[in-house]
This record gives C-alpha cells, sequence and structure tokens, in this order.
C-alpha cells in the first residue's frame, strides 16, 4: 500500500491523462481495465458523480467524486488524443495514439500500458518496490474501506 506521503508525491509528478487515472483510482478503487474501459458519460462533471459497471466483475458503481478527481479529469479532457478506431471513441482515456490504455490480444496476452507509465514514475520517485505497482491504489482504498466495517 502507499503512504499518503507517498501518493502526494505521486500527484505532484505525473502529468496527464495518469493524474486523472490515479485520483480515480484513490477515489473509486479502479483497477486498470476498469480505467480503460471507462466511457465518458460514466461521469458527471457537473454533479460530481460517476455511474459504471465494473469489468472484471459487473457491479454497478456510483460514487461520488472527490473535487480534486473532478478537476482533474477536466483538465485532462481538453487534451484527450481523438480516437484511432471509431470503437473506441467513447473512451474518457486513450493513448496519444488514440489506441485504448489496456489491450487484450487474440491470444489473450494483456498490454498494460498504465501500470508500464506508473512503474516508470515509480522509479524516478525512488518508491519502486517489489510487488507494488498500480494496483496497490486500488489495495490502499480497500484497506481503508475495510477498516470503516461499513
Amino acid at each position: 500500500m502507499f503512504e499518503a506521503s507517498d501518493l502526494r508525491r505521486i500527484l505532484a509528478e505525473c502529468g496527464q491523462p495518469l493524474r486523472s487515472m490515479v485520483l480515480l483510482t484513490a477515489n473509486c478503487a479502479f483497477g486498470q481495465t476498469d480505467l480503460a474501459n471507462l466511457p465518458t458519460r460514466a461521469i458527471n462533471l457537473e454533479t460530481g458523480w460517476l455511474d459504471f459497471d465494473r469489468v472484471k466483475t459487473a457491479a454497478p458503481c456510483r460514487i461520488p467524486l472527490w473535487p480534486e478527481t473532478v478537476s482533474a479529469i477536466k483538465d485532462w479532457l481538453p487534451s484527450r488524443p481523438k480516437a484511432k478506431d471509431a470503437a473506441n471513441s467513447k473512451l474518457l482515456f486513450l493513448t496519444v495514439r488514440g489506441a485504448p490504455w489496456v489491450t487484450v490480444s487474440n491470444l489473450g496476452t494483456t498490454k498494460d500500458a498504465i501500470g508500464l507509465e506508473f512503474k516508470r514514475l515509480l522509479v524516478k520517485l525512488g518508491l519502486k518496490r517489489p510487488r507494488l505497482g498500480f494496483y496497490g491504489l486500488r489495495h490502499g482504498f480497500e484497506t481503508v474501506a475495510d477498516e470503516t466495517a461499513d
């Protein structure tokens, strides 16, 4: 799990769209596949709510977004690349080449550009540790949420 001070350093150093992804994951406990498949319509920036069925479990999520998450997404949208393939045009996050951040080949091999980008950042900040990557942000959410007994 990342400490609060680690998360502050990460957010201070990362650019868009990774900043929005980190905040969404810390705010909503999303994994990389959730982020890569998140449609823009799932987020209401006026009300600050997210409505989305998680990819892995199909569990419906209705989550209030933090003001800093809403602000980061608003900052990201004007620079969001155009989708290379029309099938991806409704995704919130696209790479500079207009592709999804996580893809699965016909052979079932996953290519996770979010995890790779995040790993580069952790190495740069001296925060890279064995078995700690982007999904550690989701684990942090789960750990804190589990302690609420709600």
